[in-house]
């Protein structure tokens, strides 16, 4: 199972209870690529940039895809057309949807989690990110669900039903 949605949707968070909830092994992408590259994700991208990065983050996937498990994937990923075509050959590619507003309330009032983006791009930046993602998420998923108002317990319970 994988899951896929815009930075801030609860990827990781779900992912781990989905996990337990499931008896299966749980990944982070973006966790699996800072130990593979020896070093944080915001130093990642100061020392290879963006396209270094999405390189390393496509190496990753396909080193992971097929495995039985719970994988979360980071919030960009979707933008490299063959890290999507991939993501389409899998079956229970969960989309976690999620509104602007709320994500955006997550994503920069999170002390635990630097996200060289966000650094970077305006609230405007980031929300004309946002919608050119949603069509890209929606491209991959075989199962969308909108997370607004339940929580991580109520969501990884649905993907379970969904996905059994």
């Amino acid at each position: 199972m994988i899951l896929v949605g815009f930075m801030g949707a609860g990827k990781t968070t779900i992912g781990r209870l989905l996990g337990k909830k499931l008896g299966l092994a749980f990944l982070d992408l973006d966790s699996a690529i800072s130990d593979e590259a020896e070093m944080t994700i915001p130093n990642l991208f100061k020392e290879r940039g963006e396209a270094g990065f999405r390189q390393l983050e496509l190496e990753i996937l396909q080193k992971h895809l097929g495995q039985a498990g719970v994988l979360s994937t980071g919030g960009g990923c979707v933008e490299t057309e063959l890290v999507r075509a991939l993501l389409k050959e899998q079956a229970n590619v969960v989309y976690l949807a999620s509104s602007f507003d709320l994500l955006y309330g997550r994503i920069v009032n999170d002390p635990l989690v630097c996200r060289p983006i966000v650094k970077q791009k305006s609230r405007q930046e980031l929300e004309a990110l946002y919608q050119q993602r949603l069509v890209l998420y929606e491209e991959v998923a075989d199962v969308k669900i909108e997370t607004d108002g339940l929580s991580p317990w109520q969501i990884a319970d649905l993907i379970k039903c969904l996905t059994s």
